[in-house]
This record gives structure tokens, C-alpha cells and sequence, in this order.
């Protein structure tokens, strides 16, 4: 089990994005929280309107929960640079299973 000081956590807009390394789980007022393991989920980062980020996030499976939500400007750093860490994780277990990142 991960260290409290191993977990990487920032807040977005009215979600918590929390980071350990291999799992990445998403709170949020309306649904609670999803959480994936880096091997088995879908990412997609596009710009948005005014230098905002769209960002939706879910299991690989099929009619898994996702959690979708926009990045505003100022904190486009510092996401950018989390999910860098997760995209990171995400290609060292796909390669592990002997699969390539989409």
C-alpha cells in the first residue's frame, strides 16, 4: 500500500484527482468517485474553448463510468504534468501486458 506522501492529488474545478502511481481515482460531488487502474483505461485530452482542457477519463471496458470535466487555463500546468506521470505508469503496464498505448 502507497504512502500517504506517494499519492499525487490536485483539485479541478469540482473534482479531486488523486494519483498513487498505478491507480487513478476521481471524486466528485455529483457521482462520489471512479477509479481505474492505469493497465485498463481510456484518456482523452483535448483543447477547449479559451485554452481550457476537455478531459474524459474512463475504464477500457465498454459502458464503464467516466468521469468528464474541462481544466481551466491556470491549472493547466500542473494537470498537464500529473497526467504526463500517469500516461507514464499507463505505458510501462501496457508494455508489461505486451500491448502498445492507443
Amino acid at each position: 500500500m502507497a504512502a500517504a506522501d506517494d499519492i499525487r492529488e490536485m483539485e479541478v474545478g469540482d473534482h479531486v484527482v488523486a494519483f498513487d502511481g498505478r491507480v487513478l481515482e476521481v471524486f466528485n460531488d455529483a457521482d462520489g468517485s471512479i477509479r481505474m487502474h492505469v493497465a485498463r483505461m481510456k484518456v482523452k485530452l483535448k483543447p477547449g474553448f479559451k485554452n481550457r482542457l476537455y478531459v474524459e477519463l474512463r475504464a477500457e471496458r465498454r459502458g464503464s463510468p467516466r468521469a468528464v470535466f474541462e481544466v481551466q487555463p491556470d491549472d493547466r500546468p500542473a494537470f498537464e504534468e500529473l497526467m504526463a506521470e500517469v500516461e507514464e505508469a499507463r505505458a510501462t503496464a501496457m508494455a508489461a501486458r505486451g500491448e502498445l498505448p492507443d
